[in-house]
């Protein structure tokens, strides 16, 4: 059974020096002094999200609550759509909904995700 590698141990391909994820070595500020280089990459267990300018997350869980669209007259009732397992993480550049605790990243910041969930938190 394979191991999913935390954050320090980001593959190479991310990092210098076998360093990643608090602005130490990392390879993605090269390509963003070009512009703009907001990236998420997976290897189908973990998630990593990389933040140039601006990302924003969210980890819907159980007890799921109902969540307004920041830009329509549109409520969802995630109870209804989901079970006491599902638990999900959202990337996204701007918040989706207003009622939502969305988490900003900080412009240079890497954040994984598995299982669902941020392995920062």
């Amino acid at each position: 059974m394979s191991t999913v590698p935390s954050q320090s141990d980001a593959s190479p391909a991310l990092s210098v020096g076998g360093h990643c994820g608090h602005g130490r070595g990392e390879l993605a500020p090269v390509p963003a002094a070009h512009g703009t280089f907001d990236f998420m990459l997976s290897n189908g267990q973990a998630l990593w999200a990389h933040c140039s300018t601006h990302l924003h997350h969210l980890v819907r869980q159980h007890p799921f609550a109902t969540a307004s669209l920041q830009d329509d007259d549109v409520t969802v009732d995630f109870a209804q759509l989901t079970s006491p397992n599902d638990r999900v993480a959202i990337v996204v550049t701007e918040p989706l909904t207003r009622d939502e605790p969305w988490l900003a990243f900080a412009p240079g910041e890497l954040r994984v995700f598995e299982g669902g969930q941020w392995s920062g938190s």
